[in-house]
């Protein structure tokens, strides 16, 4: 059954306009499963909610969420009244009531909130001669999206970064447009930039296996580099137990139907339609060498360590991981952990120390900006190159 529906009978036209809509709302649909917290994962620039004026009903909630990539403001309204959020120009975009969620199909919202940076908005829609029409999207009385108004890229005013003892710097002002039925709501708040306190650091906690090399590389979502050194074949196991990507005759291949693909194309906020069931391998080409990088969720932190770790003196182990891997046949895994340090205790200058050890350069890495592990991997050759490898057998 499709997301969207029309009581009357409806043009080809308007069945692929309502189609493209769908697919805005799947993408925020998944989206909307992300954990709360900073601003990019970063844990330094963050979007804070302030005030609702006047106040809404107590069964009501507004919140901020958090990618990888950037802010995400979820509603959720269970009562009959409608909740609606206008776009900048005033042009009401959303709605949302226990009977469900709207939006507007000529809005430029209701596609550039589908994206981080606020692209991917059709044509004829910034133009304005898309038909506007409300499309019913989802049952449920809740919705998330990117609310470009809590982020504003590259906004740092010179001298605005605090210094370790000083408080939050308050960068500016957001505000949000709403009506709950008659009456008009502004949420407010601001973007702050918090004092760096600290780093995360990744360490490999044990040797890897014979024949492969492996180093690790801290984010927003940690990165692993790994290359066989003599091994034949590596397979490496995805968050499923399902054979994730695969390491052999001069090249690397993802199965980018597989369960943690799809994971990690929505903490990057490109979010993959879902799928109905288990699906058969897509094999692709990710790199033509023996070396790849990807993003490790299991070794991922929390997108806001809690303000007593932040504030704190003490180094804190925030995740404990492993990764299972299949060498020639053989299962293995590789562990380790993610940790907050403070910056007092950071490891030497730019927070590196290396400790090789056999087949391992163990790195602990300092945090990285949250969009630099995906440039390392673009470094690292990941574009895909579709070769039409699906159901490649192993």
């Amino acid at each position: 059954m499709s997301l969207l529906s029309r009581p009357d009978g409806a043009t080809r036209r308007g069945r692929r306009r309502r189609a493209a809509v769908a697919g805005c709302a799947v993408l925020l649909v998944l989206l909307a499963t992300a954990p709360a917290g900073a601003h990019s994962g970063s844990n330094l620039v963050v979007p804070v909610l302030e005030d609702v004026v006047p106040a809404l009903p107590p069964e009501l909630s507004v919140e901020i969420v958090a990618t990888q990539v950037a802010s995400l403001l979820r509603v959720h309204n269970p009562t009959d009244e409608v909740l609606e959020v206008a776009q900048r120009d005033g042009t009401p975009w959303l709605r949302v009531s226990a009977a469900g969620v709207e939006v507007a199909s000529g809005a430029v919202d209701t596609y550039a909130s589908t994206n981080p940076t606020g692209a991917s908005v059709p044509r004829d829609v910034l133009d304005g001669s898309r038909s506007n029409e409300w499309v019913r999207v989802t049952a449920e009385p809740s919705w998330a999206w990117f609310e470009h108004r809590l982020h504003p890229e590259g906004f740092v005013p010179e001298g605005a970064v605090p210094d370790a003892t000083d408080g939050p710097v308050r960068l500016l002002e957001w505000r949000v447009p709403l009506r709950y039925g008659d009456t008009d709501v502004e949420l407010r708040g601001s973007l702050q930039l918090r004092p760096p306190t600290g780093v995360i650091e990744v360490e490999l906690t044990g040797d890897a296996p014979a024949g492969v090399e492996v180093q690790v590389v801290a984010g927003g979502i940690p990165g692993i580099l790994l290359a066989p050194d003599g091994a034949a074949e590596v397979v490496v196991l995805g968050i499923s137990g399902e054979d994730y990507l695969r390491f052999g005759d001069g090249e690397v291949l993802v199965d980018t139907a597989s369960p943690t693909h799809r994971a990690v194309e929505a903490a990057r906020g490109n979010a993959l339609p879902p799928l109905d069931g288990p699906a058969e391998p897509v094999w692709e080409t990710a790199t033509g060498g023996e070396r790849y990088l990807w993003l490790e969720t299991r070794a991922q932190p929390p997108l806001d360590i809690p303000a007593e770790v932040r504030e704190g003196d003490a180094i804190v182990e925030l995740v404990s991981w492993q990764v299972p891997l299949r060498v020639d046949g053989e299962g293995v895994l590789l562990s380790g952990v993610t940790r907050w340090v403070p910056l007092a205790q950071a490891s030497g200058p730019g927070g590196v120390s290396a400790e090789p050890d056999g087949a391992v350069d163990r790195w602990s890495r300092r945090l990285l900006p949250a969009g630099m592990p995906l440039v390392l991997l673009v470094m690292a050759g990941v574009a895909l190159r579709r070769r039409g490898r699906a159901g490649r057998p192993g």
